[in-house]
């Protein structure tokens, strides 16, 4: 089957967000299970020219004349691939003050000009495409559309309603509404999701060439979780980087947050002096909504941050860490813990989202589970969750086990694909 997918945010063009990173690590996954996949994404700019790195593009194909909400207009059409993929990606670049609408509408515009039409669009998110519009436009064409969240517009809404399948990161976000609990859960979206017969569970998986820390470069001894002493020289590398005393037996504890109003981080630092008495080491890694008055109260504590854009620190602070606090109160895809797992680090994360899909909490009887978690944003119960594991880390044969037990589960994208290409036939059929 032919695969459209639709997002207006691609990574690494404009937006390096986790949804973003996802779809363009999803497709190549595709590869070999799809008869072709192809991405469409929006350009973060209104002129071809403002982008940052045009030349990554093999061609510009000609203007395509797109009936917009106002009135025709002209979009411009970049063509390339994914790096390290043959997966055609093709990027629109809309003149500015056009809405969402008029991206789905070029898009349409632009699948009709190809030499076969795609047999499948794959939403991802808000594309500002209206079902109807996309059948009457793709004669025969299926619709699976992604939701990330609770919230969003009524043309999404419109859209769950109307595919042909529904596809969720998580299964919270499958869950029938609450009507006591989250006001995010009385939005369109979220009632649309909740009247849905069966939207589909797809977990999402990472780049397991990009996240390897027995071929990155940015460290200074290789390791995978069977063979651990490079993570001991990475250890120690962190520790004199962050003007910490260089300690083997006093476990480093990376905080991750995305930031924002769900973010945890005010829970975190409510409790930080308690944090720092279970004798751990913090470093703080960099979140996409984290603001500098978020991590104020964190000022004079012995805490070293990652600055942000500094890529290479992240991953020695990843490699160097033995735990990762992921306090966010939305965990949809919940990549940061895989990706966390795949360099020896220990997830400490509230019990919410892919968290609750993917995570184990330890059980030392029966040597099972290799997480630690916590159910509400409160500090005794995220201590509480710190204990344990600190506990467990004085036990290094049991933490040496539990890092190897991670360290062989299913992480890649395949088995998202091998679901996916299910769906799109269930899709298909109907």
């Amino acid at each position: 089957m032919k695969v459209l997918h639709l997002s207006e945010r691609v990574a690494p063009f404009g937006s390096l967000d986790a949804r973003a990173r996802a779809v363009a690590e999803l497709a190549p996954a595709q590869q070999g299970v799809e008869e072709e996949v192809l991405v469409v994404g929006l350009a973060p700019v209104s002129k071809v020219e403002d982008l940052s790195s045009p030349q990554q593009f093999a061609r510009r194909l000609e203007p395509l004349s797109v009936p917009g909400e106002a009135g025709t207009f002209e979009a411009h059409v970049l063509e390339s691939t994914l790096v390290g993929t043959g997966i055609r990606l093709y990027l629109l670049v809309l003149p500015p003050g056009h809405p969402t609408t008029d991206f789905a509408t070029a898009a349409l515009t632009l699948a009709r000009s190809l030499p076969q039409c795609p047999g499948l669009l794959h939403l991802h998110g808000e594309t500002g495409m209206d079902p109807d519009s996309a059948r009457e436009e793709l004669e025969g064409v299926s619709l699976v559309q992604s939701v990330y969240g609770h919230g969003g517009s009524e043309l999404l809404a419109k859209g769950v309603q109307d595919a042909d399948e529904v596809v969720v990161p998580c299964g919270d976000l499958a869950a029938p509404a609450d009507p006591g609990g989250d006001p995010a859960r009385s939005s369109p979206v979220a009632e649309a999701l909740a009247a849905h017969t069966h939207p589909r569970v797809v977990t999402h998986g990472i780049d397991l060439v990009r996240w390897d820390p027995s071929r990155d470069s940015a460290l200074p001894g290789p390791f995978d979780t069977e063979s651990l002493e490079g993570k001991v020289a990475c250890k120690r590398a962190l520790q004199e980087r962050a003007g910490l005393a260089p300690r083997a037996d006093a476990p480093i504890l990376a905080l991750w947050s995305n930031g924002g109003e769900t973010g945890g981080l005010e829970l975190v630092t409510g409790c930080l002096r308690e944090i720092l008495a279970l004798d751990l080491q913090v470093v703080v890694l960099p979140g996409e909504e984290v603001a500098e008055a978020d991590l104020e109260p964190m000022e004079g504590e012995r805490v070293w941050r990652v600055p942000p854009g500094d890529d290479r620190g992240l991953r020695l602070a990843l490699a160097g860490s033995d735990l990762v606090l992921l306090p966010d109160g939305e965990a949809p895809l919940g990549q940061r813990a895989l990706i966390a797992t795949r360099y020896g680090v220990v997830p400490v994360a509230r019990h919410v989202g892919a968290h609750r899909d993917r995570l184990v909490e330890y059980d030392g009887l029966s040597n099972t589970g290799g997480a630690f978690l916590f159910d509400d944003p409160l500090e005794p119960e995220l201590l509480a969750a710190l204990g344990r594991a600190r506990r467990l880390y004085a036990d290094q044969t049991a933490w040496a086990a539990m890092l190897c037990a991670n360290g062989a589960v299913d992480m890649g994208w395949a088995r998202a694909a091998a679901q996916l290409h299910e769906i799109y036939n269930k899709a298909a059929a109907k």
